[in-house]
């Protein structure tokens, strides 16, 4: 199956989420009770350390590329939490890129 990353820039909506929020680049911090994120998140004032895993195919809708995806929100010496999402694309030209290398390979 055709999947996208995510990448720095992208919008994540969390199930239950009113809002789309932007994905920021990790501080790559990493200690013996924190295993370090991919992504930090601005929610209020605080900074949340998420993973982003995409689980299904790009669709096209409203000019951009969104993916369902799954959510971790890492724990700091307690267990992460998960939820379902969205992931917007942003920049739609690696997205187009990487559906048609899938569709070249599977026709080749």
């Amino acid at each position: 199956m055709l999947r996208v990353n995510a990448k720095e820039g992208d919008l994540i909506k969390a199930d239950g989420w009113t809002f789309y929020e932007k994905l920021n680049p990790s501080d790559g911090f990493s200690d013996s009770g924190f295993k370090g994120c991919d992504f930090r998140v601005r929610l209020q004032d605080y900074n949340i350390a998420v993973n982003v895993i995409t689980t299904g195919k790009p669709i096209f809708k409203n000019g951009h590329y969104i993916s369902r995806c799954k959510i971790e929100f890492v724990g700091d010496c307690e267990p992460s939490e998960f939820s379902g999402g969205y992931l917007i694309h942003e920049n739609t030209g690696d997205v187009e890129t990487k559906i048609w290398e899938y569709h070249e390979k599977e026709n080749s």
